[in-house]
């Protein structure tokens, strides 16, 4: 998958048909499974955020809903049933049960780097979150990135739409 085109439709609604038809071709389809997790759910139509995952390939969606989304004070979470993609992570392999994904990711990081290597790939310029022993870079004014480490290399690669609400 090509990153800057998935970086492209940040900020698309889950129904809309060019994310969809994106990610069908890369072996997902979005409303069946953000469908599948609304049923399973435990809040029931009053989801703040809704999921995709393709555990085969090694990423996730993640969709929040419009009120987190467009940072609205009033209303009831689910309720427009509108979910806007604002996250995708990127997973090594056997990590939370995916495999590992194959795929091109920012400045050519490979889910088998080590921690000096995306951060050599990345850039020094990163914010450090011990606790969780996390990277975080500004790749754009509205993107942020996010590396999570193991004992050897990343474990976790997430792109995120950073939208001010979440400071």
């Amino acid at each position: 998958m090509k990153i800057e085109q998935i970086i492209s439709l940040f900020g698309k609604e889950y129904k809309d048909s060019k994310l969809n038809s994106f990610f069908n071709q890369n072996s997902l389809n979005i409303t069946d499974e953000v469908h599948k997790y609304m049923k399973t759910s435990t809040y029931k139509g009053m989801e703040s955020r809704v999921y995709a995952e393709n555990e085969e390939n090694g990423y996730f969606l993640h969709f929040s809903d419009k009120l987190d989304f467009f940072d609205i004070e009033d209303g009831i979470y689910g309720e427009s049933g509108e979910y806007y993609l604002d996250t995708i992570c990127f997973y090594a392999q056997n990590v939370k049960g995916y495999n590992q994904y194959q795929g091109e990711l920012i400045n050519d990081v490979k889910m088998t780097d080590s921690k000096e290597e995306v951060r050599r790939k990345m850039g020094e310029n990163y914010k450090r979150h011990d606790f969780l022993d996390e990277d975080i870079w500004e790749y754009t004014e509205n993107i942020r990135v996010f590396a999570n480490y193991g004992n050897k290399a990343v474990q976790e690669f997430s792109i995120y739409l950073h939208t001010p609400q979440l400071d």
